[in-house]
């Protein structure tokens, strides 16, 4: 007999774990998973099993659900394609999950760029700029009458001396 796909769509983490607990008891089914959909804080808990047991237990889990006044949506695929099996087949999800890092592609702003050869010997280093020698230097600009004062009085005394 052909697995079908279950599903029911609540809202809390808490009550998803109960209606799966109650779905699992009241059907012979198996838990592909619950996964955290976007907004809200709702969860789609997964099931597969024969056509009967799946009905079965996403009605038991829905009304608990309902009852609980956090029932999102639920359905029941009797028969699907064979291409929909990937959707939902917890191995391939787990494989992808822990694969090594080495078959991973490397994240962009984390990979160095890549230097030729040439790149590499000519430079080790970049030079830090220095001042050309067409740079001149102001004289300092007195920010107040008073310091003007101050230094006229100085120059005054040092022609007298």
């Amino acid at each position: 007999m052909k697995n079908s796909f279950g599903m029911v769509e609540v809202a809390g983490l808490a009550l998803a774990v109960t209606v799966a607990d109650v779905m699992a008891k009241s059907a012979n089914i198996e838990i592909l998973g619950l996964e955290r959909t976007n907004g809200s804080g709702w969860i789609l808990i997964k099931i597969s099993g024969d056509v009967g047991s799946v009905t079965a237990a996403v009605e038991s889990g829905a009304a608990l659900a309902q009852q609980q006044q956090g029932l999102v949506s639920h359905k029941v695929i009797a028969r699907p394609a064979d291409g929909l099996s990937s959707l939902w087949n917890p191995l391939k999800v787990y494989e992808a999950l822990t694969a090594p890092e080495s078959t991973k592609k490397p994240n962009r702003s984390t990979a160095k760029p890549k230097t030729s050869a040439a790149q590499n010997s000519t430079s080790a280093k970049p030079q830090a700029s220095k001042p050309t020698a067409t740079t001149k230097s102001r004289p300092k600009r007195a920010t107040s009458s008073s310091s003007a004062s101050v230094a006229a009085v100085e120059d005054k005394e040092g022609s007298k001396a």
